[in-house]
């Protein structure tokens, strides 16, 4: 394996953990907000935030399985199947990066719906919180399989 492939290889998890450094400042500078302007502001900067993540996880999804491709390609793989959905840990990788994007996505579209109900706020922090803390974990679980992937990949 050639310098090039490495890079290749490394491109997708430096740019995600780059990422989920940037998420985990912004939800703990979250926290401790007590600026009124702030307050006030409302669930209007809470929305361009959640936009901005789940266009970059998108992207981050989309990267990792074009750096996969690529890889294979210089490789001499083009068999699609086993790029989409490899064997092993990798397999694991690639179907915890589709349920964490399509988690992400149906949690997005669900908080963009209208509520009736009159307890919505409540009920909306909770349901947030949880959502978050789901994603938390999703994310921590695919980064690990992430890394024993990688590790199995450079050792060819």
């Amino acid at each position: 394996m050639d310098g090039l492939d490495i890079l290749i290889l490394l491109l997708h998890p430096v740019v995600a953990i780059a990422f989920i450094i940037w998420i985990l400042n912004k939800r703990s500078r979250k926290r401790f907000v007590t600026s009124q302007s702030e307050v006030k502001r409302g669930n209007n900067g809470k929305s361009v935030s959640q936009r901005r993540i789940f266009a970059i996880s998108w992207a981050l999804v989309i990267s990792g399985f074009v750096a996969y491709f690529i890889f294979n390609y210089r490789n001499g793989n083009t068999d699609i199947v086993s790029i989409l959905i490899p064997v092993g840990v990798g397999g694991l990788h690639s179907i915890g990066g589709l349920l964490g994007i399509f988690l992400l996505t149906f949690i997005t579209l669900r908080k963009r719906r209208p509520s009736t109900n009159n307890n919505h706020e409540n009920n909306q922090k909770k349901t947030g919180q949880l959502s978050q803390n789901l994603v938390t974990i999703v994310i921590i679980g695919h980064a690990f399989l992430g890394f024993i992937w990688l590790i199995e990949l450079i050792s060819i």
